[in-house]
């Protein structure tokens, strides 16, 4: 729920017209529970659900797809060449600003990109002069303060997910057994 309240937040700060999910294909630096097809259906369903016929909101899927590589840079770099008349923001939450500067080509990075950065509890707000970085005002939702990680150790505890994420993405994970044995 909490990348989903961040696109509500986006839109409503009007920052952005649009928000372009972007589902991340596998990586060779995380393990996932689930395969890309299985996310991409929880995806569809929580913006369905969420976000019923908004036009602001879209996926795509160029990771899985497999039509660029891994890094943000080369995402952007696909984006910008597809989509000439749009400005993006890449966003990330502030707990890895820390880290921009060891990213794939981080100094093209700091020169093109725009980060829209996402306050996280707990996370040093920190600015770094060579990239270019907006924040979003601090999120309403007590919802954004549960991480992914303990979403699934919650889910193999057996506890209850509701109102934390989409009713037809528990019934989905529910469904295909998803992340109740890791």
């Amino acid at each position: 729920m909490a990348h989903f309240v961040v696109i509500t937040q986006i839109l409503n700060s009007h920052v952005a017209d649009e928000v372009w999910i972007v589902p991340s294909g596998e990586r060779p630096d995380k393990l996932y529970k689930a395969n890309d097809q299985a996310r991409l259906s929880m995806l569809k369903l929580g913006v369905a659900e969420l976000f019923k016929e908004d036009q602001s909101v879209k996926i795509k899927t160029h990771h899985l797809d497999k039509e660029t590589g891994h890094s943000s840079i080369e995402l952007l770099d696909k984006l910008e060449l597809e989509n000439k008349d749009h400005t993006f923001f890449l966003v990330i939450g502030s707990e890895l600003v820390k880290d921009l500067p060891g990213w794939y080509c981080a100094e093209r990075l700091a020169k093109i990109a725009r980060f829209l950065v996402v306050t996280r509890p707990g996370a040093e707000v920190m600015t770094l002069k060579d990239f270019n970085l907006y924040f979003l005002p601090n999120p309403h939702s007590l919802s954004l303060f549960i991480s992914s990680t303990e979403l699934r150790a919650m889910l193999k505890e057996g506890k209850s997910l509701a109102g934390l994420i989409p009713t037809s993405v528990l019934k989905y994970i529910q469904e295909h057994k998803l992340y109740v044995a890791f």
